[in-house]
């Protein structure tokens, strides 16, 4: 659909007559990674972040979408021959299980040994066996990785070995691992605490166990609410890891890069989770709220019927507790038409006005579908009316009446300061008739005229 006949709606969080959010900051944490996001895994909203959209290089965590290419291009049960290339671009000291060539596996043992002693062979292998070469499935990854929306993701390989062009952000890698935990098997590998490979052609068996040391009971790290992890390292990348825990109904994502050393990626993980699982609380807006209403639908510049939009579920996002739910203000403006050949569906966007202190962020999106009906009779497009918006909140009453008190204690004191004019005029016109009234008695009084000479000689008998 056209941009212009897009629907935009902002959800707005308010917390007090100043209008501004109170979102702590984690001010008295100390992270020592040097990117951070905390992400809503049902969702996807950005509970927390630290420079998320800054480029960095990924390592080993570059082994989510590899281990999520594999799966959507592959079977498990397929088998993977060992090509001399696979083995020989990698260097001695990287993570690696020791392969052969003409060595041959399953898929299945391949991405266990992808994903928990993070080997660059089986990478290399994995990738040659998909698209038949590595460059080949570098570039079905970062087509993946665009159709996900991590569009400042960039890889050469599938290994994440150092290399200028191979680069990410942690807010991309978060979009990745959230949308590879949609798939089953992924899973799998992925929460995956010990596995043993079972012999090759070449090979005995090797047992495996789970660099992500939150997901593996006999380490310091150990989180029962970790289900999946990835970690990498490189010198040029330091430290990096992305995470899945899970709480009762809430599940998180954390990615952290840039850590100076391996105990710092765990603890600023536990930190982060802490805050998300501890510091919200859920917040759902019905979906009548803002679907059910509609939009003429134009062909040319006639109108040939309506559109009524509807929600195929609830919004839901997560507040900070400092938020006090009642005061949050739903705004939104529907499109004001559309044109009978575009797509009638748009979507909801539901973003939060954060303080300084935190970045304002896009709680969420709700997609909505129209259920059109045409008519037989045009109507011209001249005689459509603005749509109106919507405001529905205590906040948006407690606004209202205090305008409508405003306006009323205007009101009274513009008549009273009628009424107290009007008054002053009318006492001043009273003292003005008084005073003359006085006047022309005391004039009445003093004046006495001279009495004629006809009337003196009555008075005195003369004549």
């Amino acid at each position: 659909m056209k941009s212009f006949f897009g629907l935009l709606c902002a959800l707005l969080l308010l917390l007090s007559p100043v209008g501004m959010l109170s979102v702590r900051a984690m001010d008295g944490i100390d992270l020592k990674s040097k990117t951070a996001v905390l992400m809503d895994l049902n969702t996807g909203q950005v509970l927390y972040s630290k420079d998320m959209k800054a480029r960095i290089y990924p390592a080993s965590t570059t082994k989510v979408l590899t281990a999520l290419v594999v799966l959507e291009n592959s079977r498990p049960y397929e088998v993977v021959t060992v090509n001399q290339s696979a083995v020989n671009s990698i260097t001695w000291n990287s993570s690696h299980i020791a392969l052969t060539e003409g060595e041959q596996f399953t898929v299945d043992s391949g991405l266990y040994a992808l994903m928990l002693p993070s080997a660059n062979d089986a990478a290399n292998a994995l990738a040659e066996h998909v698209a038949g070469s590595q460059a080949a499935f570098a570039d079905m990854m970062n087509a993946r990785a665009r159709d996900i929306g991590a569009l400042d993701t960039h890889f050469t390989n599938a290994h994440g070995l150092h290399n200028d062009n191979h680069y990410t952000t942690a807010y991309d890698m978060a979009l990745i691992t959230r949308y590879a935990m949609q798939n089953d098997l992924f899973q799998t590998y992925f929460g995956t605490a010990r596995y043993t490979m079972p012999p090759t052609n070449k090979n005995h068996e090797r047992p495996f166990t789970n660099y992500q040391y939150q997901l593996v009971r006999e380490t310091g790290y150990y989180d029962p609410s970790v289900v999946g992890g990835k970690v990498g390292y490189t010198e040029e990348a330091q430290h990096t890891m992305t995470t899945v825990a899970r709480r009762g109904d809430r599940t998180l994502v954390c990615t952290v890069m840039g850590s100076p050393s391996r105990g710092d990626k765990f603890n600023d993980t536990e930190k982060l989770l802490e805050f998300g699982f501890t510091e919200f609380i859920s917040y759902s807006i019905p979906r009548a709220s803002y679907s059910g209403f509609q939009a003429p639908v134009l062909e040319g510049e006639q109108v040939v019927g309506s559109a009524t939009f509807y929600a195929d579920r609830d919004f839901s996002a997560l507040l900070h507790n400092s938020i006090n739910p009642d005061e949050v203000a739903v705004i939104f403006q529907k499109p004001q038409f559309l044109m009978v050949d575009s797509p009638m569906e748009c979507c909801v966007t539901f973003e939060a006005v954060a303080s300084p202190a935190m970045v304002p962020a896009t709680l969420g999106e709700v997609s909505l579908t129209a259920d059109v009906s045409l008519s037989a009779v045009p109507v011209m497009a001249q005689e459509l009316q603005p749509s109106p918006t919507f405001a529905k909140s205590p906040l948006f009453r407690k606004v209202a009446m205090g305008a409508g008190a405003f306006l009323l204690m205007a009101a009274s004191l513009i008549v009273y300061r009628r009424y107290q004019i009007r008054k002053k005029r009318k006492a001043r016109l009273n003292r003005l008739a008084q005073r003359r009234k006085e006047v022309e008695y005391r004039a009445a009084v003093t004046y006495h005229p001279l009495p004629s000479r006809a009337t003196r000689a009555r008075r005195t008998g003369t004549g």
